[in-house]
């Protein structure tokens, strides 16, 4: 409780809050992308393999707050899991007050080949929340009888 009262104290009377910045970093040696979001207060760094949350970072703390393998999509129905599937990243807004990227599924096979995810990301300057908005699409394709 003493480190939460802290870290409030620290965010409010401090004065900390910088701007955003959005980083590209180059692709690693299978190809994937890693882009980072990152204000005075946290840094999200999100993959285009499987559009894995990698990194959530408290700078306040200097404490790493995701484990070594990163948050991915996984959903309890039947097992979906699109965590191998490749994300495309577009920057959608880039000011020194807000960044936004956009992440969206590329097709992947199988049982849920129809099935498209896109998800929102917004961080704010004066803010310690990652906002996400997620669609999950499942295309016309999937809904043909095949009777």
């Amino acid at each position: 409780m003493k480190k939460l009262a802290l870290f409030l104290l620290s965010i409010f009377t401090l004065g900390l809050f910088g701007q955003v910045t959005v980083k590209t970093l180059p692709e690693d040696n299978l190809g994937h992308r890693i882009v980072v979001l990152e204000n005075s207060l946290i840094k999200v760094g999100f993959s285009t393999l499987g559009g894995r949350l990698i990194q959530l970072y408290d700078k306040i703390n200097n404490k790493n707050l995701t484990s070594d393998t990163g948050c991915k999509d996984f959903f309890m129905f039947r097992g979906f899991e699109h965590s191998e599937a490749r994300y495309d990243i577009d920057i959608l807004t880039r000011t020194p007050e807000k960044a936004v990227i956009r992440l969206r599924s590329q097709s992947v096979t199988g049982t849920f080949s129809f099935i498209k995810i896109t998800r929102t990301v917004t961080l704010k300057k004066d803010e310690s929340v990652v906002h996400t908005d997620i669609d999950i699409h499942n295309m016309t394709e999937s809904m043909v009888s095949h009777t």
